[in-house]
């Protein structure tokens, strides 16, 4: 007798776990499809080289000074890491450094 018990408050608890489990994953769910339909700020911003628009969440900006002198002529530039290598680029010219 006491097996029985036993098997059937192991049933329970079993089927206790998987409800707690349903409903945390439909919390979960409901929390995903909330932040999903929360539009993008980054749709819609004006495109421009010295005014362009900006969207960032979580962070405030404190300053933005335009490019000047010799930097206000220059392309865009890239930097990478991988390994021991440093890449570096802009549309005219890709340079790679060992850092080792």
């Amino acid at each position: 007798m006491p097996r029985t018990i036993s098997v059937r408050r192991s049933s329970v608890t079993r089927r206790a776990a998987v409800h707690a489990a349903c409903a945390a994953l439909a919390a979960v769910l409901a929390a995903a499809q909330a932040h999903a339909q929360a539009p993008d700020p980054r749709v819609g911003l004006k495109a421009g080289a010295a005014d362009a628009g900006e969207a960032a969440r979580g962070l405030r900006l404190l300053a933005n000074s335009p490019r000047t002198g010799r930097f206000a002529e220059n392309d865009n530039s890239d930097l990478a890491f991988t390994g021991h290598y440093a890449a570096v680029g802009n549309p005219s010219m890709v340079l790679f450094a060992d850092l080792a």
